[in-house]
């Protein structure tokens, strides 16, 4: 069975969202067709074949969660347009399309009381460079109070978790 939040953020990359009266994108539910079809969005096919790719940023900070929430609406809207995720309705979240390379969504939420970036893109070269532009973009709007504490898990341990664990003869 897919993830709820996963299938939502892949429906928005693919183009399947719609511009509301505040001037944020919101997704049409799973099933339902559009009422007036744009086209097949850029990195749709990829989506469609490969799947998303993410990247997670955790965040260090003495500031307050509600300082934290306002700086990652103000960098967000600044390098796209704001997002509302029926999935997520209390993360901050925007799609930034690129003219080059595929299209990225942002979440920003505190996951286990840690301020978490998250980046989603298509697979494959062009959705990575979106990926690493979307978050230098979004990092480059930070305060020197929010630094960077873990960048990504390392494929050795990720390999060491899902290891089975030797038996001792």
């Amino acid at each position: 069975m897919k993830d709820a939040k996963t299938a939502e953020i892949r429906r928005v990359l693919m183009g399947r969202a719609l511009l509301g009266e505040d001037g944020r994108l919101y997704p049409i539910p799973a099933g339902m067709i559009m009422r007036t079809p744009v086209g097949v969005g850029d990195g749709a096919v990829s989506i469609r074949l490969f799947g998303a790719a993410r990247r997670v940023r955790r965040y260090e900070t003495k500031d307050g969660r509600a300082r934290v929430m306002e700086t990652a609406k103000k960098a967000m809207g600044n390098i796209g347009r704001g997002l509302a995720l029926s999935e997520q309705p209390e993360a901050l979240a925007c799609l930034i399309r690129y003219v080059l390379t595929r299209p990225v969504v942002l979440t920003f939420d505190y996951e286990n009381g840690v301020p978490t970036l998250t980046a989603w893109a298509g697979h494959g070269l062009g959705g990575r460079l979106s990926l690493r532009r979307a978050i230098r973009a979004f990092e480059s709007s930070l305060p020197d109070s929010m630094t960077p504490s873990e960048v990504n898990v390392k494929r050795e341990e990720k390999a060491k978790k899902t290891a089975p664990p030797e038996s001792e003869p």
